[in-house]
């Protein structure tokens, strides 16, 4: 009787293709007031940072060997000889593996890297401060790049507060850098409170873009002054139409901006390590 041996192919490696980055929130079916139409066109610009990954490449099968003591022991051994077996971990190996605390000050450094880089993308792609000189628009975030990169590290996937906490208790700061940590925190702390949808969000960036008070003079000042007006009103009438019962809320949002821009820059720099030549390259 002739016993017929068959072999299972090995599957190849899966593959998993990197994730689409996602779009921003979906704007509001109907906005009947045409101060919507700006907001409308700025509600897609949210730049998400998704991260895809592949698979390690690992077959999904495993070659399990026969549970036969020639085939465990040692080639140059004979059949009755005992096979030795490992010994047991050390303890050091038991133990779990912790981030030293170096390892949380360089991640805290790449993500503050990636949130400013993000936040300079959306203010790139603001339909109306795209409307000002290219001269105005480089005085402008030069100026207002620490509210655009807090506002944006409060909408961070990854908790840029925790992360924080982390580095200041294991690393030693100055009293006055330390007042500028409870600054940050304080101010991230209100953005993330004030949970503003996509809309909301950009309108308020336009308010932050719209900066009258630029240390260089700009061109366009009343294009600024303009476009500030125009921002505060759209954003009143989208909060009074799609939240009613929070009259307060217009006024809340408006008292995150004085703390956003009390936080020095200075303080943004020394901690993030958030070089000047890195912002406009």
């Amino acid at each position: 009787m002739r016993i017929r041996s068959s072999t299972c192919p090995c599957r190849p490696p899966l593959y998993m293709p990197p994730v689409p980055m996602a779009a921003a929130g979906e704007v509001p079916p109907s906005a009947s007031s045409s101060l919507f139409a700006s907001a409308r066109l700025l509600a897609g610009l949210d730049f998400g940072c998704s991260a895809g990954g592949s698979d390690g490449g690992a077959s999904a099968f495993r070659r399990v060997l026969p549970h036969h003591r020639d085939v465990m022991a040692p080639p140059d051994l004979p059949p009755d000889a005992a096979v030795p077996m490992p010994c047991a971990p050390s303890p050091d190996l038991q133990q779990p593996q912790h981030r030293p605390s170096g390892g949380e000050e360089v991640l805290l450094h790449e993500v503050a890297a990636q949130v400013l880089l993000v936040a300079l993308r959306r203010a790139r792609a603001n339909e109306l401060f795209r409307t000002l000189p290219a001269g105005d628009q480089a005085a402008i975030l030069d100026e207002a790049w620490p509210q655009l990169f807090l506002l944006q590290a409060a909408h961070w996937p990854l908790d840029v507060l925790l992360l924080m906490g982390h580095v200041a208790a294991s690393v030693a700061l100055g009293a006055e850098l330390q007042s500028s940590v409870r600054q940050i925190q304080q101010a991230i702390a209100q953005c993330k409170a004030l949970a503003l949808d996509p809309i909301e969000r950009t309108l308020l960036e336009t308010i932050l873009l719209c900066r009258k008070d630029c240390q260089r003079e700009l061109c366009a000042s009343g294009q600024v002054e303009c476009l500030l007006e125009q921002s505060h009103l759209a954003l009143q009438q989208y909060m009074r139409h799609t939240r009613p019962h929070s009259p307060a809320r217009f006024g809340q949002a408006l008292l995150v901006l004085p703390a956003l821009r009390a936080v020095p820059h200075a303080a943004l720099h020394e901690l993030f390590l958030l070089r000047r030549q890195r912002l406009f390259a």
